[in-house]
């Protein structure tokens, strides 16, 4: 997920995550967590490796830390994340 050439899904499914999404774009960290960018939502999803939900971040907005229209996520810096939001 985010940032390949490409991506298929596989039909068995390693972690399911515990929250109905429309994913527009993700990463897994070193760590097992997982980033979601959600098509329905402004921010960002973060799961733990076992698939629950335990923090969002960010809104909707123009400020710091709001998204208009985020398009991918990606890995930064050390254990850092970022988002390209071209809205």
């Amino acid at each position: 997920m985010g940032g390949g050439a490409g991506w298929t899904v596989d039909p068995r499914p390693s972690l399911v995550l515990d929250q109905a999404l429309e994913p527009a774009d993700g990463i897994v960290l070193r760590d097992g967590r997982v980033v979601v960018l959600d098509r329905m939502l402004p921010g960002l999803l973060l799961f733990d490796s076992c698939g629950a939900l335990f923090k969002t971040v960010g809104g909707e907005g123009p400020g710091p830390g709001e998204f208009s229209l985020p398009a991918n996520v990606f890995r930064y810096r050390g254990d850092s994340i970022g988002t390209i939001d071209p809205g």
